[in-house]
């Protein structure tokens, strides 16, 4: 197991089998004591959960609970109670740039900090709990990011990118990423490996989600269950903008050839 770190994933090949929830603590109590997080560690954290929402309250909810749970005992809350002062400048910064999924400006952005600290301060004081619902936390950011992924790509027509120029080429900022293709199944890296990891167990829970009749993902509230309510629609939809990313892909999630290809 890498660098000690907590391992929830599993269910496809070559992929670790999860751990049960009273393995967690052992795990992260035989790997000994690491270094706390600094306070910018805890912005980055916070500024990642945002990415992982695309705009999403209960999947960056989700997030945060991830990092608690799989790292929590590297944080503390001094480094969150300055940690948010730096991620609230950014984040100003970020959403004044149009990289925001919320509006993100001025009152915005402080109660979105305010919200997300108040996410680290509790989670913190209950990581036991949150180490329990981990399985639960991940399916959600599962959801979440599917559900988020159909809207921008099936449903709509892409995010709002403000000085973004779409070129074929994939890139965090791009209109019509997919986070379940471009963190998930291609394994692009988010820069942090705490988020690497999440997004290597999301993808192993939508593995044990293959053979199920609704094809991985049951989106409420939407009637037409037959056309894009699958993760293969969305990777379709997904490489139909930016196909030099195909080959990243595992085939079994590539969308069927044509009868000539």
């Amino acid at each position: 197991m890498p660098n000690g770190e907590l391992q929830v994933g599993g269910g496809a090949a070559g992929m670790a089998p999860r751990a049960l929830p009273n393995e967690w603590q052992d795990i992260a109590n035989e790997r000994g004591p690491l270094e706390p997080y600094r306070p910018e560690d805890i912005a980055k954290f916070t500024m990642g959960s945002f990415r992982t929402s695309q705009g999403d309250f209960g999947t960056q909810y989700a997030a945060v609970n991830y990092v608690l749970a799989t790292h929590g005992d590297r944080i503390t809350y001094d480094a969150i109670a300055v940690g948010m002062g730096l991620a609230l400048v950014w984040a100003r910064k970020f959403a004044d740039q149009g990289a925001s999924h919320s509006e993100g400006k001025g009152k915005d952005a402080v109660s979105e900090i305010d919200r997300t600290e108040g996410w680290w301060r509790s989670g913190l004081a209950n990581r036991q709990g949150l180490i329990e619902q981990l399985p639960g936390t991940v399916e959600k950011i599962l959801e979440g990011t599917l559900r988020r992924d159909r809207m921008y790509l099936i449903d709509g027509e892409g995010r709002k990118r403000m000085g973004v120029v779409e070129d074929g080429h994939v890139r965090p900022s791009s209109k019509y990423l997919s986070n379940i293709a471009y963190y998930g199944l291609s394994a692009h890296s988010t820069g942090m490996e705490e988020y690497d990891q999440m997004w290597r167990d999301v993808t192993a829970a939508l593995y044990e989600h293959k053979d199920d009749p609704m094809q991985f993902i049951t989106i409420k509230g939407i009637e037409d269950t037959t056309v894009g309510n699958t993760a293969q629609d969305i990777v379709a939809a997904y490489l139909s903008h930016y196909p030099d990313e195909l080959e990243s892909i595992p085939e079994e999630w590539r969308p069927a050839a044509g009868p000539e290809g």
